[in-house]
């Protein structure tokens, strides 16, 4: 009696996988409130090495499944906001857990740039003879 309960609990922990840790939620902007989308963010484990990336969604969202039990904190970056780090979370059981993240809307200026182009025309003739450019001008392959 006592073999086949311990054959049917490790078939049954076989069977049912175990419930997995979860972190899920979402970036916003300070003032505006809005979802920061294209936000990349960094799941870092204790030591401070990243162990998964991914970029928020069009709504700001994003889901990391947590490998382990321990604590991990969350670097996030996007253009135009500084770069952001979160308290640790700590994950000592298998559980779900949902944050709100705010980006600080320091808005960051950024170097300019200036690009600079050299109009170059070129005529191919397959495009010529059908009829997408006209023929009247001639081929000025400038290189």
């Amino acid at each position: 009696m006592l073999r086949s309960i311990r054959i049917t609990t490790i078939l049954f922990a076989l069977v049912v996988p175990a419930r997995a840790q979860t972190l899920t939620g979402v970036v916003l902007d300070s003032v505006s409130h809005a979802p920061v989308v294209g936000a990349h963010i960094l799941l870092l484990d204790s030591a401070g090495t990243a162990i998964k990336a991914l970029t928020t969604s069009s709504d700001g969202q994003f889901t990391f499944s947590i490998p382990h039990l321990g604590d991990y904190r969350l670097l996030i970056g996007r253009i135009g906001y500084p770069i952001s780090i979160s308290k640790p979370f700590v994950f000592s059981s298998a559980f779900t857990a949902r944050v709100s993240l705010s980006l600080p809307s320091n808005p960051i200026t950024l170097d300019t740039v200036t690009v600079v182009a050299r109009q170059i025309e070129r005529r191919l003739s397959y495009l010529v003879d059908a009829g997408f450019t006209s023929p009247d001008k001639r081929d000025s392959d400038t290189s």
